[in-house]
């Protein structure tokens, strides 16, 4: 998902070690609490992604840490010193909607709904 909207940045820093395209460790300005960034998004070269897990592991929030998982993996793995920024907001994916048609019935109506 590409940003560009102005957002509140819960945190700011740049990747310390980059493990692969879905998991990175965190500079030393981040969080090390286990799990405290999970929900949120990081943008990363303008491209936001949700943070499933922050800990010490990948795809762990088990134990303290700075190494971050997200969800869907970045085209390309980021890279040591790529600045980056955390913030409340999810990143929003866009979804198909599933529409249901009905008609008949005794008054010969019909009825569309999501």
């Amino acid at each position: 998902v590409k940003s560009s909207a102005a957002v509140s940045k819960e945190d700011v820093g740049s990747v310390a070690a980059a493990n692969t395209a879905s998991s990175f460790t965190l500079g030393s300005t981040a969080s090390a609490s286990a799990g405290a960034y999970v929900g949120m998004a990081i943008n990363i070269g303008g491209f936001t992604r949700n943070i499933s897990h922050h800990g010490a592991a990948a795809s762990s929030s088990a134990a303290d840490g700075r190494v971050v998982t997200v969800g869907t993996a970045f085209a390309t793995a980021p890279s040591a010193g790529d600045a980056y920024f955390v913030t409340k907001f999810e990143a929003l994916v866009p979804t198909t909607k599933r529409v249901c048609k009905m008609s008949g019935g005794e008054d010969g109506r019909s009825y569309v709904g999501t």
